[in-house]
C-alpha cells in the first residue's frame, strides 16, 4: 500500500504539470493575436510584375520588339550579302576566292557588330526605363506606405520571400496610383 501512494501522488503531481502547461499554451495562443496586431504591418509587392505592368514596361515591351525586328532585317541582310558572295565565289580563281572570304569575313563581323550593338541598346532602353519607372514610383510607394500605415514593404522575389498572403500584397493598389 505504501508503494502505491507514491505512484498517486506522481501522477497527481504530473497531472497538475500538465494543466499548468496546458493553461500556459493556452494563454500564449490567446496573446499571440494581441500581438500580431500590435506588432509591425508588413506588405509585400512584386516589383518586376509591376514594371511590367506599368505604362514604362509596356513601352520598354514596344521599344526592344521593334529594336529586335530591325536587328533582324539587318542580320538578314547582311547574311542575303554573304550567301550572294558564296555563289559568288563557286568557280573563281584561288585568289578571288580569297579575296570573297575576307570580304565574307568582314560581313560576319559586321553581323556581330550589329547584334552587339543591338544588345547594348536594349540594355540602355531597358536601363532608361527602369529610372523613369523608379523615379515615378518611389513617391507612390511613400504615400501607400503612409496611407496604409506600413513599417516594412518587401520585394516579393523568389527565394528572399518564401510565402505572402494576398492580403499583404499592395501591387495592385501600387499599379492603380501608376496608372492615374
Amino acid at each position: 500500500m505504501g508503494t502505491s501512494h507514491p505512484s498517486a501522488s506522481r501522477m497527481h503531481h504530473l497531472g497538475l504539470r500538465l494543466a499548468l502547461l496546458l493553461l500556459f499554451v493556452v494563454g500564449l495562443g490567446s496573446a499571440l493575436p494581441a500581438q500580431a496586431q500590435d506588432g509591425p504591418k508588413i506588405a509585400v509587392v512584386d516589383l518586376e510584375a509591376l514594371f511590367f505592368s506599368a505604362q514604362e514596361g509596356q513601352d520598354l515591351r514596344k521599344q526592344l520588339a521593334d529594336l529586335e525586328k530591325n536587328t533582324k532585317a539587318e542580320v538578314e541582310g547582311i547574311a542575303g550579302r554573304i550567301q550572294q558572295m558564296r555563289q559568288e565565289a563557286v568557280g573563281k580563281s584561288q585568289t578571288e576566292q580569297r579575296e570573297m572570304a575576307r570580304r565574307i569575313e568582314d560581313e560576319e563581323r559586321a553581323a556581330r557588330r550589329v547584334a552587339e550593338s543591338a544588345q547594348r541598346e536594349a540594355a540602355r532602353i531597358e536601363q532608361a526605363a527602369r529610372d523613369r519607372y523608379n523615379e515615378r514610383l518611389e513617391p507612390i510607394l511613400r504615400q501607400v506606405q503612409e496611407e496604409e500605415g506600413l513599417d516594412l514593404i518587401l520585394n516579393k522575389t523568389p527565394g528572399v520571400v518564401v510565402f505572402a498572403s494576398a492580403a499583404v500584397d499592395i501591387s495592385q493598389a501600387l499599379l492603380s496610383k501608376l496608372s492615374q
